[in-house]
């Protein structure tokens, strides 16, 4: 290989790092109080931003879209969640262990509306990481972005702020 081959193939293996962790609101801090005028607004663009970044497009695009999109989300104000029991015969230390494992970590977020968008993008910056390998589906690819684009359109919903597209 010549040298000016090396540096063109780095680069070309060079990928976006997936987040660290998965911030999983706890089901008692759902849906919590419902966002104001001002956060709406905001809530609304981030939404079409998310939307925008899910959308169809080479998968090293899409990924870096989502990794830009995910390191300028606010923060949603979280506090670490202990998980006081499961209902399952396992320790406190199980759960924490398993999260450890699947790099999951419990929240109470101060504004549920935007944990659950900033987990969303987590989750699909992780997913766009992985599709940047050789070898995986695309069309398994687009039908997991397309599952992504309907939570987000879920979300708008539930704020009652449909996306700028569907806005009439």
């Amino acid at each position: 290989m010549s040298e000016t081959q090396a540096p063109a193939r780095a680069a070309a293996v060079e990928r976006p790092a997936p987040p660290v962790h998965l911030d999983l609101a706890l089901p008692r801090a759902l849906p919590g109080p419902p966002p104001g005028p001002a956060e709406r607004a905001e809530l609304g663009a981030l939404i079409d931003a998310a939307l925008d970044a899910l959308a169809p497009r080479p998968e090293e695009a899409r990924a870096q879209a989502l990794a830009a999109l995910l390191a300028r989300l606010p923060d949603a104000g979280h506090a670490a969640a202990p998980v006081p029991g499961t209902g399952l015969p396992v320790s406190p230390e199980d759960v924490a262990d398993f999260d450890g494992y699947f790099r999951v970590r419990r929240v109470a977020p101060a504004r549920p509306a935007l944990s659950l968008l900033r987990g969303l993008v987590q989750t699909a910056a992780a997913v766009a990481a992985l599709m940047t390998r050789p070898g995986l589906s695309p069309a398994r690819a687009e039908e997991q972005f397309a599952g992504f684009r309907a939570y987000a359109l879920l979300l708008a919903r539930t704020l009652d702020d449909a996306p700028a597209g569907e806005r009439g």
